[in-house]
């Protein structure tokens, strides 16, 4: 998520045990902005 008031990205790293890229970094969250919205609307 880009947080447009800091101009920062929030990022979370994956639990040790998760089958799939364990230990990585990744976005926190997942989905689809329509096309006009801010970040911060669709964060809700």
């Amino acid at each position: 998520m880009f947080v447009e008031s800091m101009q920062e990205s929030v990022l979370q790293k994956k639990v040790d045990c998760r089958d799939l890229w364990p230990s990585l970094w990744g976005i926190s969250s997942v989905g689809h902005i329509s096309a006009g919205d801010t970040s911060l609307l669709t964060a809700r």
